[in-house]
C-alpha cells in the first residue's frame, strides 16, 4: 500500500523551494508508481513514475510537482492508476521548517530540529482533553463529598451540644 508519509508545507524563508510531498510503500511488494496522481486541495496535481520497493519512501520537491502546499487548511490527496482515491493527509496549520508525518496512521508534527512544539492532531488533543474532564469530574465529585461530609459532621456536632 502507497500513503504519504509525511510533507513540509512551510520550510525556512519566503519561496516554496524547500516544500516536499513524501509518500511510502507500506506493503511487502514493489509497486508501479506510474500513473499515481498527487494533489492538493486547489487542484493542481502531479503524476509519479516509476516504482517504488516494500518500505522505500520517495521525496518530490516544489520543484518537481510545481505543488504549493498552503500553510494552513490543506489536503493532499494520493490517486492510484485507476484514478481512485487510496490516501489523503490533511493539516489545519503549520509551522516554519516543521514536518507533517504519518507514525501508525496518526498524523504527527516534527520540527526539523527535533525540539517538539506542540502536535496538532487528534490523537493529541484527546489524551490532553480527556484526562483533564476526568480530573475536573473527579475534583468535583470530592468537593460535594466534602461539603456533604462537612454538613453532616455539624448536625453531628449539634446533635451533641443539644443532649
Amino acid at each position: 500500500m502507497v500513503i504519504i508519509s509525511s510533507l513540509l508545507p512551510n520550510p525556512e524563508g519566503k519561496n516554496p523551494f524547500g516544500e516536499w510531498i513524501k509518500i511510502k510503500n507500506t506493503g511487502h511488494q514493489s509497486v508501479d508508481i506510474t500513473g499515481y496522481k498527487i494533489r492538493d486541495l486547489s487542484g493542481k496535481q502531479f503524476i509519479l513514475r516509476g516504482i517504488i520497493k516494500p518500505g522505500e519512501e520517495k521525496k518530490f520537491f516544489y520543484r518537481q510537482t510545481k505543488i504549493i502546499l498552503n500553510n494552513q487548511n490543506e489536503i493532499v490527496f494520493l490517486y492510484n492508476k485507476n484514478g481512485d482515491l487510496i490516501d489523503k493527509l490533511s493539516y489545519y496549520k503549520s509551522y516554519p521548517n516543521k514536518i507533517i508525518y504519518r507514525e501508525d496512521n496518526n498524523f504527527k508534527e516534527n520540527i526539523l530540529n527535533k525540539n517538539l512544539i506542540g502536535r496538532l492532531n487528534s490523537h493529541s488533543i484527546s489524551t490532553i482533553i480527556l484526562p483533564f474532564f476526568l480530573i475536573i469530574i473527579s475534583l468535583t465529585f470530592l468537593f460535594f463529598y466534602l461539603i456533604k461530609y462537612i454538613i453532616e459532621k455539624n448536625e453531628e456536632d449539634n446533635q451533641n451540644k443539644i443532649a
